[in-house]
Parts: structure tokens; sequence; C-alpha cells
């Protein structure tokens, strides 16, 4: 249930823009049977500072 179009906005600097957009690129083209997975490991690691809504 992350919202990824709210979360767009995390980090403000291009590099990272850049590398969510790779990010959720590769999350959006993986299939329905890995999705659920790494969502969990994404809300999981440290990347809970960048997703709050994790």
């Amino acid at each position: 249930r992350v919202k990824y179009s709210t979360n767009l906005r995390y980090p403000s600097n291009g590099d990272g823009n850049i590398y969510l957009s790779i990010f959720f690129n590769y999350i959006f083209r993986t299939s329905e049977e890995t999705r659920p997975r790494l969502n969990h490991q994404v809300c999981g690691c440290d990347l809970r500072k960048m997703f709050p809504d994790c």
C-alpha cells in the first residue's frame, strides 16, 4: 500500500530522482508474485527514512 506518487518527492536532489525513477520502474516491471516481497523488503530496510508511509 505504498503511495508511490507521494514518495517520488524523496529525495529532492537530482541524483536521487534518477535513482527513484530506475527504482520504481524496476518494481513496476516485476511480476505480481515478486512485487509484494519487494515492497516488504523496501519497507523493512533503511529506505524507511525515505518512505515514511512504510
